[in-house]
């Protein structure tokens, strides 16, 4: 076969990605494709489509999955939640999509093909059909090993209004509880009012110490009110000691103007009487359930100093509803009902 052929058929990718219908179309070779991956200059994606490239971005995974499982398959999982927007999914190099039980395709390296009888929901970016979030953190979630990439994932896609917990909930009530623990648990902290993985592992750790005695009750980022005014919403809180902590993280508290605002927050605390302990999560994660130890022996100061909270301080409990999400950036049409209702045939 001359190389001029496939020269002519690497003209023929599309961002990389090259096809054998495209081949087919071309009046070439459709077994260009597997050539150029014997040869070292192609990647095989799925059995008719290969990636010009060492590494595929996800838009060539998605490329290669529509044209393996049809171009009305939903993508979900980690893939769904770098599209929608959420910063904490992982890239494992894979796709996974959705696509009715009927269709028969193999599942490759590259692209994870689910059949499902539960049609999603979809929002529509770029012509492509992407779950909604619940239901791509859900994917997205069992697909992870780690309970702190999990919490990371499921906590952050509710701190930022991406979806609420009692969707997820719903999504994962629909599934058989195999291979679920993880995912669950991460819910839960959710639903205790923890908004990030740093905080939910904190919040264990008194938890614990709790459970042994040693620690009062604590809320989750409850919402401190005196004489009508917010004084603030400490990652946690010990009712009638005024005392809570705080978690701050690179991300959210390196920043100058975060910094600053991190001081001021102490100060405004200290400034009515309160106390407010600060870890960083690297520091929490070091000290383990040390850290509780920690928490039990400012509790333990807090009373021998007989300073409690100002008697009209009021400690509003974390409220879990999200009542309006956002939007991902780019969204041309969100469906109102299955995608099986207009595109599943």
């Amino acid at each position: 076969m001359p190389k001029k052929h496939l020269a002519a058929a690497e003209q023929l990718a599309t961002d990389g990605v090259l096809t054998r219908g495209a081949l087919r179309a071309a009046q070439l070779n459709q077994h260009l494709g597997a050539r150029a991956a014997r040869e070292g200059r192609a990647l095989r994606l799925a059995p008719s489509t290969y990636l010009l490239a060492r590494s595929p971005t996800d838009r060539q995974l998605v490329a290669a999955a529509r044209e393996h499982a049809g171009a009305d398959a939903v993508v979900t999982g980690l893939v769904a939640c770098r599209l929608i927007g959420l910063v904490d999914a992982p890239d494992d190099g894979r796709v996974e999509v959705l696509v009715p039980p009927s269709r028969r395709r193999v599942s490759t390296p590259y692209v994870r093909v689910q059949p499902t009888t539960r049609a999603p929901c979809t929002w529509t970016l770029d012509g492509v059909a992407v779950a909604e979030a619940h239901r791509a953190v859900v994917d997205a979630a069992l697909r992870l090993r780690w309970l702190q990439d999990v919490r990371a994932l499921v906590l952050g896609a509710v701190a930022s209004r991406w979806c609420r917990v009692g969707d997820l909930r719903t999504e994962l009530e629909a599934r058989a509880r195999n291979g679920t623990a993880l995912c669950r648990r991460a819910v839960l902290d959710a639903e205790a009012g923890a908004w990030s993985a740093p905080e939910a592992e904190v919040a264990e750790v008194a938890a614990g110490a709790r459970r042994d005695g040693r620690l009062p009750p604590f809320v989750l980022n409850p919402t401190l009110l005196l004489g009508g005014e917010v004084v603030g919403q400490p990652d946690g809180w010990f009712p009638g000691l005024g005392l809570g902590w705080e978690v701050d993280s690179r991300r959210h508290h390196a920043a100058d103007d975060a910094f600053d605002a991190t001081l001021g927050r102490h100060d405004r605390f200290a400034g009515f009487g309160l106390q407010l302990l600060h870890v960083t999560p690297k520091r929490a994660r070091l000290l383990g359930s040390g850290y509780g130890d920690v928490l039990v022996e400012a509790v333990a100061a807090r009373r021998r100093a007989r300073q409690p909270e100002p008697p009209d301080l009021v400690v509003r409990p974390h409220d879990a509803v999200v009542r309006e999400l956002r939007l991902p950036p780019g969204l041309i049409n969100r469906s109102s009902g299955p995608v099986r209702a207009f595109a599943w045939r």
